[in-house]
């Protein structure tokens, strides 16, 4: 009932279910503080992931260009081919020990 609530949170200490009830509330006001605050670095974490797979999706794309442009050559592999295969398997390695 709306006007029990008003008496209660006018009697202010002297009401044990009013102390419980403001306790209650500044408990939930501390909660929704922290998540407010966790969700900010969610969205902040969620971005920097977001610009770091754009990143490499694009070096996997030109990655992808350049072995079709290997597997197009008419000729024979040689040494300097497979040097620049070894070179891309080992940048390949490394991005899979970045931070995601």
């Amino acid at each position: 009932h709306p006007n029990s609530w008003q008496r209660c949170c006018e009697e202010g200490t002297g009401n044990p279910h009013g102390e419980h009830r403001v306790e209650g509330l500044q408990h939930v006001q501390q909660q929704k503080s922290h998540l407010a605050a966790e969700n900010d670095k969610l969205h902040k974490l969620k971005a920097s992931l977001e610009e770091e797979n754009a990143r490499l999706q694009d070096r996997v794309s030109a990655m992808q260009e350049e072995l079709e442009a290997l597997r197009s050559r008419p000729e024979p592999l040689g040494q300097p081919t497979v040097t620049l295969i070894l070179e891309q398997m080992d940048n390949l390695h490394v991005e899979r020990d970045s931070k995601i």
